[in-house]
């Protein structure tokens, strides 16, 4: 009976020691992220290539930039663009707003300016949706500046 229950706790002791070892190796594998490396985290788009957004002042005006590129194939970019001022409570009012900007393309540059006063954060909002046939995908993205 002692010789079982030896046996028993050998043979436990043994899986334990193998599941830690198969562990270790595992955690090794994995790659870790250092600080100052250059990898990002992208977000892996269906039919959108690049979508990037502009936002600068001067002279009492807002210029506001939307640069949309889809991959091959793409039919239609369709965009809705606001700029909202953000008052120092957190609430926000809108500044200007551009709907139903429209490219049957495979590319949409849209440059607007709108009038803003000085000492605000202002954000500029763009829904997005990029067509390969019938096929939309959706994106949504913003951009804040002081001016």
């Amino acid at each position: 009976m002692k010789n079982k229950k030896w046996k028993a706790l050998i043979i436990i002791a043994l899986l334990t020691w193998a599941l830690m070892i198969s562990a270790f190796t595992f955690e090794k594998q994995i790659p870790i992220m250092e600080e100052g490396n250059s990898n990002q985290i992208t977000p892996y788009w269906i039919n959108t290539d690049d979508i990037s957004l502009k936002l600068s002042f001067s002279g009492g005006k807002a210029n506001c930039t939307v640069n949309v590129l889809g991959k091959a194939g793409t039919t239609k970019i369709v965009a809705d663009v606001k700029l909202v001022r953000i008052n120092s409570d957190g609430r926000t009012s809108t500044v200007a707003t551009w709907n139903n900007l429209t490219s049957n393309s495979d590319t949409l540059r849209v440059g607007k300016t709108a009038t803003v006063t000085s000492g605000y954060t202002y954000r500029l909002e763009a829904d997005v949706e990029v067509y390969k046939g019938s096929v939309g995908e959706y994106i949504s993205l913003s951009k804040e500046g002081y001016y």
